[in-house]
């Protein structure tokens, strides 16, 4: 197996990036990516102007979501323009095939169209990049939401929406994304979170040594309370990341569990519906 099977399933193809499980019509999904990445870009852009002041916006994990959020929704708008135009493209090959041979009066080839088709469904490198975001995003997002009031986050204002938005509509929307794209989520994706996890603990640790900050939230103290801080890096890299990710599994599982229930239910009405006319 290789390396980049582990990031994503080598059954995958790249019309998961580009077609919703409930909304076939590409169009559709693309206009759905839009609107979360031109919402979520503007309050990234309200939210650092606000809080640039101080210098230290990107210290706090509610902010590294925030811009692992952003990050993957420009990235998944990308990709699914890009299967988007390449739909178009393989749909205007595959006509103009047709249109010859129907001139022509010859016979098509067998593998003449299957091979536009295929060309189409291999994966590149964006989505594996894609993937990546993905997976870190929605467990960033889990993390910042459960455990901002353990550790007195000073980002969260309970009157501000900025805050609301970073800290509660940011697990919210990727909930949604998890619910309506087509990228397939493994377990062993975890290792994924737990890189993005010890980058930032990587990070806090660099600010207590270099005498920067040594308490970034008043529960994390490298300098006053070394011994449980350090405990809390452990289990920030080892455990959370893996909590985080079952939760996600668990939801994917549940979406696949009812979408083939759905399709399961309208296949078995359609002789129903046939009959009784």
């Amino acid at each position: 197996m290789k390396i980049r099977d582990f990031v994503l399933d080598p059954k995958s193809s790249a019309t998961d990036f580009y077609l919703s499980k409930w909304c076939k019509p590409g169009a559709r999904y693309l206009v759905y990516r839009s609107l979360v990445f031109c919402y979520w870009c503007v309050a990234f852009i309200v939210d650092l102007c606000n809080n640039l002041d101080g210098g230290w916006f990107f210290i706090y994990l509610s902010h590294w979501g925030e811009s692992l959020v952003l990050l993957y929704f420009f990235t998944a708008l990308c990709t699914s323009i890009c299967g988007y135009l390449q739909t178009r493209r393989e749909r205007e090959k595959i006509s103009s095939i047709l249109k010859i041979a129907l001139h022509s009066r010859e016979e098509i080839k067998e593998n003449e169209t299957e091979n536009v088709k295929n060309r189409s469904l291999k994966l590149k490198w964006f989505h594996y990049l894609t993937t990546i975001l993905f997976i870190a995003s929605f467990n960033v997002s889990i993390t910042v939401t459960i455990l901002y009031p353990i550790l007195d986050d000073v980002t969260y204002h309970s009157a501000s929406f900025l805050s609301i938005n970073i800290h509660i509509l940011n697990f919210i929307l990727m909930l949604i994304d998890l619910c309506v794209n087509g990228i397939n989520v493994k377990f062993q994706q975890f290792f994924i979170s737990v890189i993005t996890s010890a980058m930032y603990a990587a990070t806090l640790v660099t600010l207590h040594l270099t005498g920067a900050n040594s308490a970034v939230y008043p529960a994390i103290d490298y300098k006053q309370n070394p011994i449980r801080t350090s405990l809390v890096t452990v289990a920030m890299i080892l455990i959370a990341p893996v909590l985080c990710h079952s939760v996600m599994y668990c939801i994917y599982r549940l979406k696949l569990c009812i979408g083939y229930r759905i399709r399961r239910r309208t296949r078995t009405s359609v002789p129903v519906m046939a009959g009784n006319k």
